[in-house]
């Protein structure tokens, strides 16, 4: 539950109020972006996906997670959490030579829970194989397929 209380108040410190989405259904993190789009969003799963947007995994990363937007629209935020969001990489565990990375966030319950995945961030197989898992109920906390 600590963890969950610290996830959002670290998010929420950060946050201010003007908005920024881009027209592929990904929300791109950022302090403007955080409260309104995506605290006060009505979707209580996120898939958040770290990238640098000058390195080659950029472009891959933010194509396939925008067709996950897509299938997955209405049920689940996809955010990209650019790698100058240090707080963020810093909380959730990622480091910037581990970019690209993906981690899960279920705050749908009594408690904030994250799935980091430790696995190839750019095969979309896994990766919706992974998200899959989550709505099937079979990630645990630190799981990843």
């Amino acid at each position: 539950m600590y963890r969950g209380i610290a996830l959002l108040s670290l998010l929420v410190v950060v946050a201010s109020q003007a908005s920024e989405t881009t027209d592929n259904g990904i929300i791109v993190f950022s302090p403007e972006t955080a409260e309104e789009l995506i605290f006060s969003s009505p979707i209580k799963k996120h898939c958040l996906f770290f990238t640098d947007a000058d390195a080659d995994h950029h472009d891959d990363a933010v194509s396939m997670f925008s067709s996950i937007a897509s299938q997955y629209n209405g049920e689940l935020l996809v955010v990209n959490v650019p790698h100058t969001e240090e707080q963020i990489l810093n909380h959730f565990g990622v480091k910037t030579d581990d970019l690209p990375a993906l981690v899960l966030v279920d705050a749908s319950g009594p408690s904030v829970q994250t799935f980091p995945y430790g696995g190839d961030v750019l095969d979309v197989v896994r990766v919706g194989g992974f998200i899959g898992a989550l709505y099937n109920s079979e990630l645990s906390a630190g799981n990843d397929l």
